[in-house]
């Protein structure tokens, strides 16, 4: 999702001139979606599913960055990191930190990014306004790249999922829940995965889309198509059921 966030911009950036250097954990399918926009990237940290790994994952991802402002001269520090405020407090650079969810509940943002962060970018209907850092805007990040300016569904979708363009289908979306807010919590069992599957299975085709290996019979599911092309089987699909916010 960081990725679409902010590829228009850096196109953008580019184009009037200006240098722009990305970094991104090699989480879920990010760097796989940069190369496929062939946007370059330095590459920082892996998540690591307990509260010791992801500590020690920051502060390797502080000195990454660190050295990449230093080395480039980076005057301006954009995005979802809580990286990006640690250092815009050490160096010249100044940091922007984007972010959706409610601090209330995101408090490990709260904590570790809020009180470093030179400016909050948030969407207008978060009311968790605990600084006078805050800047809002009447949107949500999604809009970046799925406003009708920036998006258009492709029909051409269902060709590369193998079906006709009548028959209905369904996505299952899972996800790894490996970020620290994900902590002993639990998504769609296997075993709930199969019941979904059994009764849409009843009304068109049921497709998974997951980060994370499936069980082997429920590996013929996963949505054949390349990740830049989701936006798409999204669009045309008649349900989405997911244990994903965005």
């Amino acid at each position: 999702a960081h990725v679409h966030l902010f590829r228009h911009a850096i196109q953008i950036w580019q184009k009037e001139g200006h240098q722009v250097t990305i970094t991104a954990r090699d989480k879920e399918i990010t760097t796989r979606l940069l190369e496929l926009y062939g946007l370059p990237y330095y590459p920082t940290t892996r998540p690591i599913p307990s509260l010791a790994g992801q500590a020690w994952q920051l502060l390797r991802q502080d000195t990454l960055i660190y050295q990449l402002v230093i080395r480039h001269q980076i005057e301006l520090m954009l995005g979802t990191s809580i990286g990006i405020t640690h250092v815009s407090r050490i160096t010249s650079g100044r940091s922007l930190f984007f972010n959706e969810d409610d601090a209330s509940v995101d408090r490990t943002s709260y904590y570790l990014a809020y009180s470093f962060a030179d400016a909050i970018i948030t969407p207008a209907c978060l009311i968790d306004n605990f600084t006078p850092k805050y800047f809002t805007y009447p949107g949500y990040h999604e809009l970046a790249y799925l406003h009708p300016n920036r998006f258009q569904p492709d029909p051409s979708i269902f060709s590369l999922l193998g079906i006709p363009t009548d028959e209905p289908y369904f996505i299952l979306r899972l996800v790894a829940l490996q970020a620290d807010h994900d902590i002993g919590q639990k998504g769609i069992s296997p075993s709930f995965q199969r019941r979904i599957i059994r009764f849409l299975s009843e009304y068109g085709r049921v497709f998974i889309t997951a980060e994370t290996p499936l069980a082997e019979d429920l590996e013929p599911f996963r949505v054949p198509v390349p990740p830049h092309k989701m936006h798409d089987v999204l669009a045309f699909a008649s349900m989405l059921i997911s244990d994903s916010q965005t």
